[in-house]
């Protein structure tokens, strides 16, 4: 016998339950500057994919279907087309003041350099909307009772 449909969606989360899966995201760990910056990147990967959706994030009780990164790259091959088709900051001081502390800042005259012999400004940030892209699909797509199994098996850990 099948589940009834509620059974089975049951664990579909909600605008508002996967919103604060990514605030929480923030808590965890060190350099500041860098989590806020994904945080950041990952809110408007999230907002992104609401609006494709038509739906807004005042529809906080909606429910929202899994997501892949394909839908989050929104037509693009990969994270640095996406970075450099324009789809997230274009300027490089924007994007130097977003992923930087100060003294990089200062010492990047504010974008005006590049970030390394081998990396550009744009392309620093398609890893850090990589990273941000990950925190939306496991906020939008991660099974509460895996949530759970993962808690469970860090306090038998610790």
């Amino acid at each position: 016998m099948t589940p009834k449909y509620e059974e089975q969606n049951s664990w579909i989360k909600t605008v508002d339950e996967a919103k604060s899966e990514i605030e929480r995201y923030y808590l965890i760990g060190r350099n500041k500057k860098r989590k806020e910056a994904t945080r950041i990147y990952a809110n408007e990967l999230f907002e992104s994919l609401l609006s494709m959706r038509g739906i807004s994030l005042s529809e906080g009780k909606t429910l929202l279907n899994m997501t892949s990164e394909e839908e989050l790259l929104g037509g693009c091959v990969d994270w640095k087309e996406y970075s450099y088709s324009g789809c997230s900051l274009t300027s490089h001081e924007d994007i130097c003041n977003r992923l930087c502390t100060d003294s990089v800042i200062r010492k990047k005259q504010s974008g005006k350099l590049q970030y390394s012999k081998t990396k550009t400004w744009l392309d620093l940030q398609a890893n850090f909307l990589e990273h941000a892209s990950k925190i939306v699909l496991y906020a939008v797509n991660c099974h509460p009772s895996r949530k759970k199994r993962e808690n469970r098996e860090k306090e038998v850990l610790v």
